[in-house]
């Protein structure tokens, strides 16, 4: 019986510690027709560790800001490669100071602009199937 009872516990602690850690790692889905101040808005309420996805290509018409204390992975929903484009010429996609993921998104910057600027304490990784092109100062 105690045997029994320590394998309950154990199987508890798992449950546990798999729940803390999908509570941890939340993931936001952004409805089709998004904009880059919805992807603003799901950043800032988003704890470090998250990661938010897209459901249909996006126009970024601003920048798009990382803050220092969060690292936030951007995907695609599972089975696409959704672009995020950029219409302006003076600004860029991404200003990262934490750490910013991007993961099976194509980063277009339309010949105008766009890309990503990495501050002195940010840093950037592409993940599977990203691409970043067209994005010029």
């Amino acid at each position: 019986m105690e045997e029994k009872n320590k394998l309950v516990s154990d199987v508890i602690n798992t449950f546990e510690a798999i729940k803390e850690e999908a509570i941890l790692r939340a993931t936001t889905i952004l409805p089709p027709d998004s904009t880059s101040e919805d992807l603003q808005k799901a950043i800032d309420s988003a704890t470090s560790g998250d990661t938010i996805e897209i459901s249909s290509d996006m126009t970024f018409t601003s920048s798009v800001a990382i803050p220092a204390e969060k690292s936030i992975t951007i995907q695609s929903t599972l089975g696409n490669q959704w672009a995020l484009n950029h219409t302006r010429s003076v600004t860029r996609h991404f200003i990262v100071d934490g750490t910013l993921i991007l993961q099976n998104v194509l980063l277009d910057g339309i010949e105008k602009g766009g890309g990503i600027r990495i501050n002195a304490e940010g840093t950037f990784n592409m993940n599977i199937n990203t691409t970043i092109q067209n994005c010029y100062n």
